[in-house]
């Protein structure tokens, strides 16, 4: 993954545990982390989980919660939740899908709720020293981390079509991809983007279909969309603002295309957020 973008996720991780006092880490679908993300970062390094690692089948019982039990809660779900593991602590955990299908997770925590028990008798004491659950504080992390995996999903997504680039003759649509990053939120054209690539706007598009199996105007219009969603889930702006800002120069357009893409209307969708947000 590009170094860049993580440093920035691994920065606002940073914040999130500066505010909250709370370990913030990330991994993929598999239970692994990014390499490039610190220690910390990709590990359950407190005193309690160290103490309840100390056996080897509750390492198994770890790797278990964190792949297999997580990304079943998290597929039907959808959504920041709570939850307990195995050990009696519990995490709140962001999941993060890219093209609807689940990629992994941000696990806030570990914390102690007032009702959970420990459930093994020899990490009692490491266990009694976990930071007890404050909801309003976890909430507002949540609030963050849900905009991380915006980020994360949308920076896959974007990674995907520039891996392909990869191959040397996919190399003259750089520029497009590019100048698309740049000037989105403006009035754009296929000609505009072929220009960027010293190419007539037909051979354009026709080879951008070909090599991204999607056309100039839907990956645009997808780009578009990423940042509405982003928007309208992380600001107050009036929804209009969201729009031009978006590159959306006619609200009813806008709210017809948005309608089309996420089956609700932009107003709908804030307020659904809003209420699915909160663990």
């Amino acid at each position: 993954m590009d170094d860049k973008y993580t440093l920035a996720v691994s920065e606002l991780m940073t914040a999130v545990t500066t505010l909250t006092g709370l370990q913030v880490i990330w991994k993929d679908v598999n239970g692994r982390a990014e390499p490039s993300l610190p220690r910390k970062q990709c590990l359950h390094c407190n005193p309690f989980c160290a103490r309840v690692k100390a056996a080897a089948e509750r390492i198994r019982r770890c790797s278990i919660n964190d792949t297999v039990t997580i990304e079943a809660l998290a597929t039907s779900r959808r959504k920041p939740f709570i939850h307990r593991c195995h050990a009696g602590a519990d995490e709140l955990i962001t999941p993060i899908f890219f093209d609807g299908v689940y990629a992994g997770a941000f696990f806030l925590g570990p914390f102690r709720r007032r009702n959970a028990v420990c459930a093994y008798p020899s990490c009692k004491n490491e266990f009694a020293g976990l930071p007890e659950y404050r909801p309003a504080q976890v909430a507002a992390a949540g609030r963050i981390l849900r905009l991380l995996e915006f980020a994360a999903g949308q920076y896959r997504q974007t990674l995907a079509i520039r891996q392909s680039l990869e191959d040397e003759s996919c190399q003259r649509l750089r520029p497009a991809l590019e100048y698309i990053d740049r000037h989105f939120r403006q009035p754009l054209t296929a000609s505009s983007a072929a220009a960027a690539c010293h190419l007539s706007t037909s051979r354009f598009i026709h080879l951008f279909k070909e090599i991204f199996k999607t056309g100039f105007s839907a990956y645009l219009l997808r780009r578009r969309m990423e940042e509405v969603k982003l928007l309208l889930s992380g600001t107050e702006m009036k929804i209009g603002d969201v729009a031009f800002r978006c590159g959306f120069q006619n609200q009813s357009y806008f709210g017809m295309v948005f309608r089309r893409h996420t089956g609700n209307t932009p107003a709908a969708y804030r307020v659904n957020f809003r209420c699915r947000r909160e663990p």
